[in-house]
Parts: C-alpha cells; structure tokens; sequence
C-alpha cells in the first residue's frame, strides 16, 4: 500500500526509518492517534475525579468547620495519591511501549502506530494527560466566570468537588477566576510522577537486563570450567618394541 510505503521513510538507515519524512495527511493522523491516546490514558484519573468530588461534597455539607477542613484535605490528599499512582503507572507504560516499538523500527516494522510514536514516551505527555482530566472543570469553571447558572454550578460541585470545594473552605469571596488555578492541581502532580515512573521503568529493566547477563556469563564460564582438558588419571601406553608397557 502507497500509505504504508510512505510511513517507512525514504532512506534505509535506521534513523531514517525511525524518523520519516510525514505528509500533511499522515501528520493529521498521527496528530489524532495521539490525542486519542491521551485521552484513554486521562479517562480512569477522571472518573476518580469525579468519585472523590462527590465524596468530598457529601461531608462538605456539614455545618461544622473541622469536618469540612477534613473531608477537604483527606479528600484533595487520597486524589493526589491517585495521581501520583496513575502517573507512574503512565510514565512506565509509556516507556515499556518505547522500547517495543523501538525493536519493530529497527527491523522496518511500518505500523502507523509504530511509525507515530503513538502512546511512547515524552516529557509533555504527563502534563497533557493531566490537563485533559482537568478540560471539563475548566470548561465549566470558565461558564460560572461569565455567569451564574444553576445546572453548572450542580456538576462544579458534585463533578468537581476536588476544585472548588478547596478554596470555598478559605472563603466565600475567593473571586470565581481564581478557581481556574486548581488544575495546576493534577497536571503537575501526574506529569511530575509520569516522568519519575519512566525513570523507575528504566532502571527496572536495566536490573533485569544485568541480571540475565550475569546468568549468561555465568552459565559461559561453567560450560568452560565443565569442558577444559586436564588428565586426572596416568594412561598406560605400550613401548615401542610392542613388549612392556610403560606409565
């Protein structure tokens, strides 16, 4: 296919391979096979978002200070550590996708994917997969800065508790912009800790990299220890006049 053969590149070299020369139609693809895989990798640290808002809330209604201060700091606190578990998980995932699709580029694997990158490794795409978990509290934060309206401000608090709920403890005239800050949130706790669940990935497998060759070495060295000629009996040869026999 024309397509596939455009994707592998035009040299034969594998940095070549790696990096092609894309045509405008193949960057719009590859463009949207990676917001696509951003968004499937924002999707669960959403719907926990939202599980944790509408915990929040529920205690939030509380008359007393001290239980609203609680329920905010526990909950934000359990949120960050879903963050900080999903980015690592993410960063991991993304560098183990790297290194598989590096082995197929090197023997002139053409998948689009492949070819794209798509789902690999790179510094910005924690930070990213955190922004697009955090687009609909910005959405609708953005609504209620031009205007109050009854339906938003429900999924602000129910939806988005972990945001809103914060700053209303501090108090009632925090001035509705200020709100939008909060999703600084979760795009540097999940980019911070995607990067450092990479690093963790690496070093992972450069331990069991290490391993194994230790076991090959090793396994080497006992073959030849196990091979090596040395006599540990005296052979009997007969003389040269064929009669008695020499040690």
């Amino acid at each position: 296919m024309q397509n596939e053969n455009d994707l592998a590149g035009a040299g034969a070299g594998p940095e070549e391979a790696a990096r092609p020369r894309l045509s405008a139609k193949h960057k719009v693809q590859k463009f949207f096979y990676e917001l696509g895989d951003l968004v499937k990798g924002a999707a669960l640290p959403f719907i926990v978002m939202c599980v944790f808002s509408t915990t929040i809330i529920l205690f939030y209604g509380f008359d007393d200070m001290a239980v609203r201060v609680m329920a905010v700091v526990f909950g934000d606190g359990l949120l960050a550590g879903a963050f900080v578990m999903f980015g690592r998980q993410n960063g991991a995932a993304a560098y183990r996708a790297f290194k598989m699709n590096e082995s197929k580029r090197r023997i002139g694997g053409h998948d689009k994917k492949v070819v794209f990158r798509t789902g690999e490794y790179s510094p910005w795409k924690g930070f990213a997969i955190g922004f697009i978990a955090a687009v609909p509290f910005l959405v609708l934060q953005a609504i209620k800065c031009c205007g109050e309206v009854t339906f938003v401000n429900f999924l602000l608090e129910y939806a988005c508790g972990w945001a809103v709920a914060p700053l209303s403890v501090i108090s009632d005239a925090v001035p509705q912009p200020y709100y939008l800050l909060m999703a600084v949130f979760p795009v540097c706790i999940h980019g911070g800790f995607y990067i450092q669940g990479m690093y963790a990935e690496r070093k992972r497998q450069e331990a069991i990299n290490r391993a194994e060759d230790d076991r090959r070495k090793g396994k080497k060295k006992h073959y030849y220890e196990e091979n090596v000629y040395s006599p540990d009996r005296v052979v009997d040869l007969p003389d040269k006049k064929g009669g008695k026999k020499r040690k």
